[in-house]
């Protein structure tokens, strides 16, 4: 079993705080469980540049085969909701698996330009 660090959240209504590049619009909050501080967005951009036995690739073919994700030939769209660890998201937005660990504090920025460690957002 893939560890589960993106997971279906029901959570809906929520306004983006935070960009990776184009690909992706999130809602950031630093004050929940860290599996929870991302929720990306509909429309957000994921990458399907990770390795088939990888737990990014088994969870983004899970979540498509519930409806959270629509798989294109480049990667995933969001439809749904999902939430997951800052790293986590930003791994599965960029393709890198995880032996080449994505800081998710330089590279997801507010509207401001600011990434999460400029803008004393880290946990």
């Amino acid at each position: 079993m893939a560890k589960q660090f993106i997971k279906p959240t029901e959570q809906i209504h929520k306004i983006p705080n935070i960009f990776l590049g184009s690909q992706a619009k999130g809602f950031y909050d630093k004050h929940v469980k860290k599996l929870e501080m991302l929720t990306m967005l509909p429309g957000s951009y994921l990458s399907n540049d990770h390795d088939k036995d990888s737990s990014h690739f088994i969870i983004l073919e899970s979540l498509s085969s519930q409806g959270y994700l629509e798989k294109k030939d480049t990667g995933y769209i969001v439809i749904r909701h999902i939430c997951g660890s800052p790293s986590g998201m930003a791994a599965a937005v960029l393709g890198r698996s995880a032996q080449n660990r994505v800081s998710s504090y330089t590279h997801l920025t507010f509207a401001d330009g600011r990434n999460i460690h400029e803008a004393g957002e880290r946990p």
